[in-house]
């Protein structure tokens, strides 16, 4: 399943990414692109320093 992934070339190997939040480039490495493909999951929209923002901040920030 994943080398389909590779044939067909939906991600370079290190794929730059603009974050949704701060808009920073960030980069998405092979690897990390085999992890969320093989569970399932979305590719990351945030960099990394945007994702431990959130998550520090909890599930509702507070006004």
């Amino acid at each position: 399943m994943l080398q389909d992934h590779y044939e067909t070339k939906i991600l370079p190997p290190d794929d730059a990414r603009l974050c949704a939040d701060c808009g920073t480039l960030f980069t998405l490495r092979l690897g990390e692109a085999d992890f969320y493909a093989a569970h399932g999951y979305e590719l990351p929209k945030r960099c990394p320093a945007c994702l431990a923002y959130r998550r520090k901040r909890g599930p509702h920030p507070r006004p």
